[in-house]
């Protein structure tokens, strides 16, 4: 920080010495000073001063434009830049050019390569030849910086374009040489892939290109050596290639020894050697036509020579001896472990030693050591991971692949595989991705050193696509990582976590799933308590009733088994008793049990399940809705035989008196007093109800029991089933010139039709409509209405309110759920209409309003489909009886098509789905029974069993369904040939004994629940 200081005082200090000259006519060189110093100012973050130096230098040109963007496009403005740009007088102009290319190489910056491409595109397209002399330094740079996006792209033949245009541009002589290398080496990548003229158009200019490097001698001119060798051996040429290496062999050991030189511990030079390259390929060439010569049955003796050495005699000299592969690899791998070509070297060494042991007995005594192949295995990896930096991933795919086959059992392997998979994903190549992330799976799942690290890798993999918005891919990485990496720390947090988005999803099968994965697998982490509490949450999401109490006696007797007796268990039982209570008024007996043991364990010894202050929170709100629960079941107990009605309702009276006395504070205490009013009404104590209903009005008057006392009244006596005196509480409220309010009569109208008392509801919905003026009322007064009547099978009178509704508002936010009634409306009044013309009418109302239905909620179209199909059943009936059997049996034909469409179209692992998907099997199987057909009936049924299994809906049904079309099979099938038969239950059929009642395994739901309470059995009496 310090030096960036006194360089930032002292540009300043310049600055302020620059702009107190004198303005004078500048040369060439003072203009590029004064550019220099302008960018050099922009890159200290001093873009005012740059361009103050810029106005005083009288800077205009191309360069000075361009400095003026540069400030924009650093922090990303392009719109900006975009608008400057366009202001341009003249769009075609060598400023406006400069402009753009420098816009271009900022979106490369940024890695917007679309936008870049198209200005690179356009702009060398235009000067094909080569650029004008004052913009050759935008040119060469934007060519260069092309032709490296199109290598990032894979776009080879692209790159070897870009960087042809880049020599047009005239670069300095050091970068020249750089580009020819590059482009001379993705030329012959090219060649060795094609063939014909492309191939020798390549050729004939990477030997262009390698004759203009030798003419001097640095690193570009060892790889001019090594081109022209690799162009011989193209040609087949081996010993051309051979000899033009070792005539060159001096000048190439003098580049080597000067690189060498140069190397510090920090920078190691030799990594460029062009020597490396050379022996490489000379031991390659070696070692090919050694093995060519012994499969040809050739000179034995010429093979191995070629492979240990050989003495060569030149006239009037001493004998020299020629390194064979074997010298030529070992030196690659010992000398240059850096380079490319050190760990293939360590590969052909093993290779070329094994043949000159095994084929002519010759001992080769170097053994690489530890300390040897290490040092080339890092650098193997590390190239691999310096292509993967700069993002030329196919290249890094490549290296990695190689090194992963030299080094299959490093310590980097599994690092590798990571970035491995990265390459995979950049390059939109899903097959190899999968392929790499398996192998890493399967061969580091197992062992003790890497499985973690590796199990690390695969979240790390898993992540990078839930990056990208790839949930899919994620979510089948964590897959194989639950299968194969069951001891890591984080598998059970990750299990419960993948638990928890199909949870969020709705998804509740699949989400139980993964919960049971963590409960089988980890029951000795404290995340398996978590697990069952979702598994039981699953099943009450899902309406499974007898899986819900199972999952929550499994949890509540865990947590006693390992003494957890925390906050957890109460919530727990509280959750249990719950369920039963939901579940049916015949185990309100049972759930009274579980909220009492709540009570008493809260009471007697609180400390015991909490242990902070929020478990001593949560655990009060769960007394005191155990307590109001618990009397609010008992109000709806039936008494024993021969005893008096009133005798729960007397226990659920001090119980609920007790909760509003003992916790006045408590948010169930309205409720409470609300309860306890409404039960001494029912008891005859009017006195006792009055007192209670003013004190609630006192001290609670904002709450919504205090200000509808008599609507709680009228739906208490509902739902405890005193009908006769909540209909007179309701209509009370209802009458004109009553106290209640249209909003709090609109509340009453909604909760009657909740409870499916159409006919009171009719009538609160029409004492809205005498009065109210706004759409706020007049809206869901008029849905809730139609509803209301159509459900009390008014089906014209429905159909007209409904009307009414879509005529006031065409686009209401109603518009589905009153589609959907006005649909069935119709349907019901076209299945009873003699006249033909009027039942058509009407039957096409019908599907006119579900299709509504569809196209303003696209999501529930199964439902919808279900309904078309319901119609057309309906149509078929009507038809039936009042039409043609003809056009009955064409009806039913539509019904059992739509029913058919929703089975091939949708799909089981949709939660939404699903319950449609079932109704469309049921239907569609039991209208193959009533046409006749068979076997479409017995394989629909088949189809059902298998995806949704005894947990369906329709299991029973759907057995005797089976079991019906099979006995019409067996009775109508003719004779068959030897071989075949009749489904069995080998087939998926079942035995002729069969029935869904005695069926093994498939107890009735209410015997299942039976089971589950067994324990709970206890009389109730006295509480």
């Amino acid at each position: 920080m310090m030096a960036y200081r006194i360089q930032l005082l002292c540009t300043i200090l310049l600055l302020v010495f620059c702009l107190g000259k004198s303005a004078h006519a500048l040369t060439q060189i003072e203009k590029e000073n004064e550019l220099r110093f302008a960018d050099g100012l922009i890159s200290l973050g001093l873009p005012t001063y740059a361009e103050k130096v810029l106005e005083l230098s009288g800077l205009t040109g191309p360069e000075a434009k361009v400095i003026k963007i540069k400030t924009l496009l650093l922090t990303g403005q392009f719109e900006k830049v975009l608008k400057i740009i366009a202001a341009e007088r003249d769009q075609e102009s060598l400023d406006t050019w400069a402009m753009r290319l420098t816009l271009a190489d900022a979106y490369f910056a940024w890695g917007k390569y679309t936008e870049a491409e198209a200005i690179y595109t356009k702009f060398f397209s235009k000067h094909k030849n080569g650029p004008p002399k004052e913009i050759e330094s935008f040119f060469f740079d934007s060519a260069y910086k092309f032709a490296q996006m199109k290598l990032l792209q894979n776009d080879k033949m692209g790159a070897i374009r870009a960087y042809q245009s880049a020599l047009k541009g005239k670069p300095p002589q050091g970068i020249r040489r750089q580009i020819q290398a590059d482009l001379a080496e993705l030329m012959l990548t090219a060649a060795e892939s094609t063939t014909g003229k492309t191939r020798e158009a390549y050729i004939k200019e990477i030997d262009q290109i390698a004759d203009d490097l030798l003419w001097k001698q640095d690193v570009w001119f060892g790889k001019a050596i090594v081109m022209k060798a690799h162009l011989a051996f193209l040609k087949g040429d081996v010993e051309g290639a051979m000899k033009l290496m070792d005539y060159y062999k001096p000048q190439l050991r003098d580049i080597d020894e000067q690189l060498k030189l140069q190397s510090t511990k920090e920078s190691d030079l030799t990594v460029l050697s062009p020597m490396a390259q050379v022996r490489y390929l000379l031991g390659t060439m070696l070692l090919e036509r050694a093995k060519k010569i012994l499969d040809d049955g050739g000179d034995r003796r010429m093979a191995e020579g070629l492979l240990k050495g050989r003495q060569t005699q030149q006239p009037g000299k001493k004998p020299v001896k020629s390194p064979g592969a074997v010298q030529h690899f070992l030196q690659v791998f010992m000398r240059f472990s850096n380079t490319p070509w050190a760990a293939d070297a360590g590969k052909h060494f093993e290779e070329a030693k094994a043949l000159l042991e095994n084929e002519f007995g010759r001992e080769v005594k170097f053994e690489a050591t530890a300390e040897q192949w290490a040092k080339v295995e890092n650098a193997t990896f590390g190239a691999a991971k310096t292509a993967f930096n700069q993002h030329q991933y196919e290249d890094s795919a490549e290296k990695y692949i190689k090194a992963l086959e030299r080094f299959s059992s490093s310590r980097s392997a599994v690092g590798a595989i990571s970035d491995l998979v990265a390459c995979y994903v950049e390059l939109d190549d899903d097959l190899y991705a999968d392929m790499a992330v398996l192998h890493l799976a399967e061969r580091f799942n197992k062992r003790t050193k890497e499985s973690t690290p590796a199990g690390n890798t695969m979240l790390h993999i898993g992540a990078m696509y839930a990056e990208r918005g790839r949930e899919a891919k994620r979510d089948e990485v964590y897959e194989i990582f639950f299968n194969n990496f069951q001891k890591h720390p984080m598998a059970p947090q990750l299990l419960f976590s993948a638990g928890e988005r199909r949870f969020a999803a709705s998804d509740y099968e699949g989400a139980v799933d993964y919960y049971r994965q963590v409960t089988n697998r980890y029951a000795g982490s404290p995340i398996t308590y978590k697990a069952m509490g979702k598994i039981a949450a699953c099943y009450g999401h899902s309406g499974n009733a007898v899986e819900e109490i199972k999952a929550l006696k499994a949890l509540t007797s865990k947590l006693i088994a390992d003494e957890r007796l925390g906050h957890e268990l109460i919530r727990g039982l509280y959750r249990l008793g719950s369920a039963f209570r939901k579940l049916d008024k015949k185990y309100y007996k049972v759930a009274i049990r579980r909220y009492k043991d709540v009570v008493t364990r809260l009471e007697t010894s609180p400390d015991k399940y909490q242990r902070s202050k929020e478990d001593a929170d949560k655990n009060q709100e769960l007394l005191e809705a155990s307590i109001y629960f618990k009397s609010y079941c008992l109000a709806k107990l039936p008494p024993p035989e021969g005893k008096p009605e009133y005798l729960y309702k007397k226990a659920a009276l001090k119980g609920f008196l007790d909760l509003a006395e003992k916790y006045p504070k408590s948010k169930l205490t309205p409720q409470s007093m609300s309860q306890a009013g409404t039960l001494w009404t029912i008891l005859g104590n009017s006195s006792e109800a009055q007192q209670i209903f003013s004190k609630l009005k006192r001290a609670f008057p904002d709450s919504p029991e205090a200000k509808n006392v008599d609507f709680q009244l009228a739906m208490s006596l509902l739902d405890l089933g005193m009908r006769r005196k909540a209909i007179e509480g309701f209509r009370d409220m209802f009458a004109a010139g009553g106290k209640y309010s249209e909003g709090q009569i609109l509340t009453a109208g909604r909760e009657l039709l909740k409870a499916k008392e159409y006919e009171i509801a009719v009538e609160a919905f029409t004492r809205v409509l005498s009065t109210a003026k706004d759409r706020a009322k007049i809206e869901p007064a008029l849905a809730g209405k139609g509803r209301a009547q159509v459900g009390n099978k008014q089906f014209a009178e429905g159909a007209k309110t409904l009307e009414e509704l879509f005529a006031k508002y065409p686009r209401t936010a109603l518009t589905v759920v009153a589609a959907f009634d006005l649909s069935r409306a119709y349907a019901r009044l076209a299945a009873e209409e003699p006249n033909e013309i009027e039942r058509a009418k009407m039957f096409n109302s019908s599907v006119r309003s579900m299709k509504l239905v569809l196209k303003y909620d696209p999501a529930r179209r199964a439902e919808s489909s279900i309904e078309v199909g319901r119609i057309q059943e309906l149509r078929s009936q009507s038809e039936k009886k009042y039409g043609s059997p003809e056009d009955a049996v064409a009806m039913l034909d539509e019904a059992i098509g739509t029913y058919q469409t929703i089975i091939l179209l949708e799909s089981p692992d949709d939660g939404a789905v699903r319950p449609f998907l079932e109704e469309a099997y049921h239907e569609c199987t039991r209208l193959f029974l009533e046409t006749k057909r068979w076997q479409d009936a017995f394989d629909d049924a088949n189809a059902y069993l298998e995806t949704f299994t005894a947990r369906g809906k329709y299991a029973l049904d759907i057995r005797s369904l089976r079991s019906r079309a099979r006995a019409k099979l067996t009775i109508t099938a003719s004779p068959k040939p030897a071989g075949e038969a009749t489904p069995t239950e080998e087939d998926g059929g079942e035995s002729a004994g069969d029935s869904p009642e005695t069926e093994e395994g498939q107890a009735q739901p209410a015997e299942a629940v039976e089971t589950a309470a067994a324990t709970d059995a206890e009389t109730t009496e006295g509480e």
